[in-house]
């Protein structure tokens, strides 16, 4: 078989695998199927890693724009196995390991990335590695609000490259075997599973961080922390001491107070403000205004209930309705 020859199957079985991944990503293959299918492909990508390699497609010394455009769809295979992998339905107790793999593969596929220029943006993890050997300390995690801004730039740009990608596609379409569509097309495509990578590799920390949690619950490594939860007493609130009295008596088991001792209590404890935190304290001359004037309306008062009084006496109930009273 010639170069080109096998050149040609390889494309194919790449293409293949790409398209029973993206199916079973979208659910468009029959699940009693797709995890033999993914199992095969990932058989098939395997052995297509290690031709890959024999035929040395990649050089150490160069950038992606100096490899041919033929090449460029083989730096996909890493984060094909990866989601390959992430996608197979396995055992619980193979659960932490599978995903471990797959966040090697992704790793993989990123670093190759970086190291040939495709992507400029710093991973993680090799920060930390390259920081731990030259002993230094890594730098400190971005606050929230950095976060959430890189996190809304990275959608910009994923908008950005998927509407790249479709003009690119409707370029080679258009004039089919165009070089330079062909490779925008792969770079951006690249590029673009670059960012779905770091963001399934969020996904796939806190996926093994609870597998493990949940590992160590099972074995009794870890103990379940505990609820805590204030207990509220029942009581009886009565309106008089009286009544405190015989409701003490008759459930001598519940704690029975008055309303003022059950208001007393609830200011002590903060859950009712202070009677006079709302009240407002004006100058000395005002508050001998206010008293001179509340006495003024005191004498008033009286005198209006003592004309009441007269009128009552004077006016028994029902001496004005005399309507059919004989």
């Amino acid at each position: 078989m010639s170069n080109h020859d096998d050149e040609e199957s390889m494309k194919e079985v790449l293409d293949h695998c790409e398209k029973v991944i993206e199916e079973v990503e979208e659910g468009k293959r029959s699940s009693t199927t797709a995890q033999d299918d993914l199992r095969d492909c990932i058989a098939k990508m395997e052995d297509l890693t290690r031709r890959v390699s024999q035929l040395c497609l990649f050089s150490d010394n160069e950038m992606y724009d100096e490899l041919p455009t033929a090449s460029l769809p083989y730096f996909l295979l890493p984060c094909y196995l990866a989601m390959a992998t992430n996608a197979l339905i396995v055992d619980r107790s193979e659960m932490i390991k599978y995903k471990e793999m797959s966040k090697a593969y992704f790793h993989d596929f990123l670093e190759r990335l970086s190291n040939y220029d495709v992507i400029g943006f710093v991973l993680p993890w090799v920060a930390k590695r390259m920081s731990d050997e030259a002993e230094i300390r890594p730098a400190r995690e971005p606050p929230a609000a950095d976060r959430r801004l890189i996190k809304q730039k990275r959608y910009e740009q994923e908008a950005a490259m998927k509407e790249a990608r479709e003009n690119f596609r409707y370029q080679l379409q258009k004039n089919n075997g165009d070089d330079n569509a062909l490779r925008s097309l792969m770079v951006v495509t690249l590029r673009l599973y670059a960012h779905k990578a770091m963001d399934t590799l969020n996904y796939l920390d806190e996926e093994i961080n609870m597998l493990e949690y949940m590992s160590k619950l099972k074995s009794g490594e870890e103990q379940p922390l505990p609820k805590i939860k204030s207990k509220l007493p029942t009581f009886i609130i009565a309106k008089s001491a009286e009544q405190k009295k015989v409701f003490g008596l008759g459930y001598p088991a519940i704690p029975t107070v008055t309303v003022d001792e059950w208001y007393d209590g609830m200011v002590k404890s903060g859950r009712f403000a202070q009677p006079t935190a709302n009240r407002v304290v004006g100058a000395p001359e005002e508050c001998e205004q206010s008293e001179d004037e509340d006495a003024g309306d005191d004498d008033e008062k009286r005198a209006k209930l003592q004309r009441w009084d007269e009128y009552k006496d004077d006016h028994r109930r029902g001496w004005g309705n005399m309507h059919n009273k004989g």
